[in-house]
């Protein structure tokens, strides 16, 4: 299989299993629309490159250990319970279908950026699947192409995934959409506990 096939794929396969990432597009998508929901995945798959380059690079020591690991946890669990709770408490009321202005963009971006590199499932991911890639990438210019092919995967998984869910926003009704915008803020608050208790198992307990 050619390189940046065999990295595209594994873009789209890293990024598909529903996690907190998937679950911020959904509440987004749903209250937002597409093009913030779309944002905040193409953040993520940014991260998602640099990950690849990072475990490719041999940083998994640096990742497991706790000068590292610990602020990662902290950082991806209190944010993760920020989005979770404000969603909740805030979260339920659609906005109109203008198109979002550039600093709702930029600012859904950046929270795609934030959540994937704070979150520890994005970190494991890459450090099991990353190096028969780059055995496959032995060149400098070879492990690029695959970042990049990597991203667009990642991009094109994400911005199916907000299509989805947008069509979906304007198919339903009022009642079943603010269900559904509250069942993805609670979603992100169960991540957010998973962390929690992973962290504390792993770095307490």
């Amino acid at each position: 299989m050619p390189l940046f096939v065999e990295a595209l794929v594994l873009g789209i396969a890293v990024a598909a299993p529903l996690g907190p990432v998937g679950a911020t597009v959904v509440h987004t998508g749903l209250l937002r629309g597409f093009g913030p929901a779309l944002a905040i995945g193409i953040g993520a798959a940014v991260v998602d490159g640099v990950y690849f380059l990072a475990a490719a690079a041999g940083a998994d020591q640096a990742f497991r250990t706790a000068w590292l690991g610990v602020p990662l946890w902290l950082g991806g669990t209190a944010f993760l319970a920020y989005l979770g709770v404000s969603g909740l408490l805030g979260g339920t009321s659609t906005a109109s279908d203008a198109p979002p202005a550039p600093a709702s963009m930029r600012v859904a971006f950046g929270r795609g950026l934030l959540i994937t590199s704070l979150n520890p499932l994005t970190i494991a991911s890459w450090l099991a699947v990353a190096g028969s890639l780059a055995v496959s990438a032995e060149e400098t210019r070879m492990l690029l192409t695959a970042a990049a092919f990597i991203v667009v995967g990642s991009a094109c998984w994400f911005a199916f995934l907000s299509a989805a869910v947008a069509l979906s926003r304007q198919l339903v009704g009022g009642p079943v959409l603010r269900w559904a915008t509250a069942a993805a803020s609670l979603l992100i608050l169960a991540f957010a506990v998973r962390f929690l208790i992973q962290g504390l198992d792993e770095y307490v307990f």
